[in-house]
């Protein structure tokens, strides 16, 4: 990565690509940029889990615990650290950050993107 090496003076991409960095990581900070000129909106990716709208009944209950299973706060922090090292994840659900933080300070800064309302994306507790 050019940036990792000193070439480049910044880096754009997404937080989990922080991982990445081996050199830089101590000099690098975070922030949220908008895709557009008109409007400072930050724009956050996340991955998301829906039911269609033809799901009813029984399936339609089974199929939102099985969400509320996979975005589970245990769930979330699990995947957002592998061998004792954090992935950067920018999570849409609130709860795991601050043990997250509390294990690796960069997750406060990720918490504070994460939670700026003016982001398009929905936050759940």
């Amino acid at each position: 990565m050019a940036y990792d090496s000193g070439t480049c003076q910044g880096y754009i991409g997404y937080s989990e690509s922080m991982r990445l960095l081996k050199n830089r990581f101590d000099k690098t900070g975070i922030k949220s940029i908008s895709f557009s000129d008109r409007e400072n909106i930050p724009r956050l990716y996340v991955d998301a889990a829906a039911v269609t709208s033809g799901v009813k009944g029984k399936r339609y209950e089974k199929c939102l615990e099985l969400m509320n299973v996979m975005a589970g706060a245990d769930v979330l922090s699990d995947l957002s650290v592998q061998d004792d090292k954090p992935q950067y994840l920018m999570l849409a659900r609130k709860s795991p950050y601050k043990g997250l933080a509390e294990q690796f300070a960069i997750y406060s800064e990720l918490e504070k993107l994460a939670n700026n309302e003016k982001n398009q994306v929905i936050l759940t507790p």
